[in-house]
């Protein structure tokens, strides 16, 4: 505890020192932060300030705010935009959730949101306007559009998928790699989620969303309030985005629909991988390709009941009713009554605790070391 104390006042420190070197307006503030001995990383995301002045001085919609005070505020030309956020958050403070809901309803008509819709997308085809970086060990990595899932490796190695304009990148061993380009043809993009590294840092995977960004076109249906295009690009992006995908090693393993995959995870020893999977409201193990189940009462998120033993077997528990069971690679090795917890591996043993309630309904427990109750 006090090495990480330390580390993270090192961490600290030099964040500060970070931040006297950059201009004033900027607004960050951090989304991750992971460890790896005496290094760090901090992920970083940053607001460009000129894309409200932007709005503000070519919106040509009257804005109203329903309020005299704020009305004038916002109509001050001597006033920058800093001081009038300023002083129009202080008088919002004051109003009642009543008041904040009917300004909040004239902000937010049809007309003045698409203004704002329109001029953002013009100010990003010469300007950023999010971007995000990291700070590892007090430097600043370039900028990107995202950085997804960024971790150390157990061999100290910095990876994380970063997204740019042109495509998408996977930094490891101190290098870019692309993994996919973009076409302004089908305005195609990508969402990627967990994003990790086998423990010997061998092999990597995560999964990713396909999903047609908003382009100019759908800008202007919903400008000339064309219905029928606005809908038909929107079902256009529901169809693209049905699919899910788990990329193993840069190759796609398997495609999904409906819920998406989650806890993909290596064992220790880095030769398998499994991932769960729920598809008409059943649940599925995949292991190195091999599909498993329907599997009753498995959970998929981050308290997953599957994960590999130390000597590298999937192992995962189930409950049918009343009934848990204990499956190791595949083949159901022990069932009891009641709640299975706190599985431990020691070697080739293993030991868990089962919860049940008796006839006056009182938590009983019972201790199971490889299948021997006691």
């Amino acid at each position: 505890p006090h090495n990480f104390f330390l580390l993270f006042q090192n961490c600290c420190n030099h964040l500060k020192s970070l931040e006297l070197n950059l201009p004033h307006h900027q607004q960050q503030h951090n989304q991750y932060l992971d460890f790896f001995g005496d290094n760090y990383a901090l992920k970083v995301l940053e607001n460009n300030p000129e894309l409200d002045a932007y709005i503000a001085e070519n919106t040509k919609t009257k804005t109203n705010y329903g309020n005299q005070e704020l009305q004038k505020i916002q109509e001050n030309p001597n006033l920058s935009l800093e001081e009038k956020n300023k002083r129009s958050t202080e008088i919002m403070e004051k109003m009642s959730p009543e008041e904040l809901t009917a300004m909040t309803d004239q902000l937010m008509s049809r007309e003045s949101m698409l203004e704002i819709f329109r001029l953002e997308a013009e100010f990003k085809k010469t300007h950023w306007s999010t971007r995000e970086f990291l700070v590892v060990n007090g430097k600043k990595t370039d900028f990107y559009d995202i950085v997804h899932g960024f971790h150390f490796t157990d061999s100290g190695d910095l990876r994380y998928i970063a997204s740019k304009k042109d495509g998408d990148y996977l930094y490891h061993d101190g290098k870019l790699e692309k993994l996919f380009s973009y076409s302004s043809s089908d305005n195609i993009r990508r969402s990627f989620e967990n994003f990790k590294s086998s423990p010997d840092g061998k092999r990597y995977s995560y999964t990713v969303l396909r999903y047609r960004a908003v382009d100019e076109s759908f800008i202007n249906s919903l400008d000339k309030n064309n219905e029928s295009e606005v809908n038909k690009q929107m079902e256009e992006n529901e169809k693209i985005k049905e699919k899910f995908q788990v990329v193993v090693d840069g190759k796609v393993s398997g495609e999904y629909s409906g819920f998406p995959i989650q806890n993909v995870i290596f064992s220790p020893d880095g030769s398998h991988v499994a991932y769960g999977v729920k598809e008409n409201n059943n649940t599925f193990v995949y292991y190195d390709g091999k599909k498993i189940g329907p599997i009753p009462a498995l959970t998929l998120d981050s308290n997953s009941s599957f994960s590999f033993t130390p000597d590298s077997k999937l192992f995962f528990k189930t409950r049918d009713g009343k009934e848990s069971c204990v499956y190791i690679e595949g083949s159901k090795s022990s069932c009891h009554t009641g709640e299975i917890q706190n599985i431990i591996f020691q070697g080739s043993s293993i030991v868990y605790v089962t919860e049940y309630g008796d006839e006056n309904n009182r938590s009983r427990y019972n201790i199971i070391f490889n299948d021997a109750s006691y």
